[in-house]
């Protein structure tokens, strides 16, 4: 019994720098939904939020390295185009040309976090 570890899952070095980099960006996230919820309409926060769990839930499936964790990360990375475009819609942030580099930066920082996390996650695929 003292050498039972409940929730020891083995992670590859490269995947937990890749959650950890994700969750900063969700830190970022949540932050700034919290810093300015007072300033946002509604809708925005609700966008806002459910980005939020669905990229969180994500990680949490990669950190649990279950079998679907890299088509739900796809999804998640894909969802990020209609998210982007619907953002300034409800307010979440002004319309710009800065937002979708934001978008193509940190979909080409993910897309080769998860080429470096590659065997790992095509272990999982299959």
């Amino acid at each position: 019994m003292s050498l039972f570890r409940k929730f020891e899952v083995p992670l590859d070095s490269r995947q937990q720098l890749y959650v950890v980099l994700q969750f900063c960006a969700y830190i970022a996230l949540g932050s700034y939904l919290m810093n300015l919820e007072r300033s946002l309409p509604t809708a925005a926060l609700v966008l806002g939020w459910i980005v939020v769990a669905l990229g969180l839930f994500t990680l949490g499936v990669a950190l649990e390295s279950r079998s679907w964790a890299l088509k739900l990360e796809l999804l998640r990375l894909a969802s990020n185009v209609p998210l982007v475009w619907l953002a300034p819609v409800v307010g979440l942030w002004p319309a710009s040309a800065l937002g979708w580099i934001g978008l193509l930066s940190y979909s080409l920082f993910s897309v080769i976090g998860l080429y470096c996390c590659r065997n790992r996650f095509t272990r999982l695929a299959s």
